[in-house]
């Protein structure tokens, strides 16, 4: 086997397939953000933050559904890259869609492979309600799902980041009980508290299908439908306008570097080229 990518290698990578993400989607009429740790690099760095290779967009329900429309239909054509997901991917471990660089082999720490490549998150975006308080109860009745469905694809128990004593005990009787009920039935159930027709009603929006930030990442609209485009390396991508008051409110002082110590890496895998 091939050694493995150097940061910089995967964000090269990376960054192509964004473009490509990009293009189809200004082609299609497609709304999409860049999103998290993405958009933090791009108004502090102009780019990737250095130490990471990270890039998520979101996107609105109704165009989320079409963007993976449309790598399905298109799939020959587009490879290398293709749109992976629970549907279309045996052993697929997420509610997002990733879409991934085939050329690319990745393997994750404590995950088994499903010929995932190196991926752009694809982070959709549900209507919620027109009330914090509608809103907040949707994601109560959701999270608790994906957290489970996370532990059911896992090979085998880690705490991981857990810190908190109740959670360290709580966590092996949920990775368990995850196991015993199984994926499927564990994403059924989520499925079935999302209602995906209320995006066009809603004022508030979330990722309630792979929630990363839980209750504090319930979002105005306007952050998905009022865009601009905003430097990315060598290229423009589409970023809230108010990219300040999206970022205040996931992160706080998102402007000042993390310390030295914490300037770390977060994906837990390791890429390969594939043999050509």
């Amino acid at each position: 086997m091939d050694k493995p990518l150097e940061l910089e290698e995967i964000q090269k990578v990376n960054l192509e397939t964004m473009k490509f993400i990009s293009k189809i989607c200004d082609q299609e009429g497609i709304k999409y953000i860049i999103a998290y740790g993405t958009l933090i690099g791009a108004i502090r760095h102009k780019g990737f933050i250095p130490w990471d290779d990270d890039l998520d967009i979101m996107i609105p329900r109704p165009d989320y559904e079409r963007l993976v429309k449309y790598f399905n239909d298109h799939r020959k054509e587009l490879l290398p890259y293709r749109a992976m997901n629970m549907q279309n991917t045996k052993g697929y471990p997420h509610m997002i869609t990733r879409i991934c660089d085939t050329r690319y082999r990745v393997v994750v720490d404590n995950e088994n492979e499903c010929g995932m490549g190196l991926f752009i998150d694809c982070v959709c975006m549900d209507g919620c309600g027109n009330t914090l308080e509608e809103a907040n109860n949707i994601m109560d009745s959701v999270k608790k799902y994906s957290h489970l469905i996370f532990l059911s694809q896992r090979k085998h128990l880690e705490l991981g980041t857990t810190t908190k004593l109740k959670r360290k005990l709580m966590k092996p009787f949920a990775y368990f009980y995850a196991k015993i009920i199984g994926t499927k039935v564990l994403s059924n159930r989520l499925l079935s508290l999302v209602d995906t027709s209320l995006y066009d009603t809603s004022k508030y929006v979330a990722c309630l299908i792979w929630p990363t930030y839980y209750n504090r990442e319930i979002l105005k609209k306007e952050y998905l439908e009022e865009r601009i485009l905003v430097d990315f390396e060598d290229a423009k991508f589409y970023a809230p306008r108010d990219y300040d008051g999206y970022l205040r409110q996931l992160y706080g002082d998102y402007m000042t570097p993390p310390p030295e110590k914490d300037r770390i890496y977060h994906h837990f895998y390791t890429a390969y080229r594939k043999e050509r």
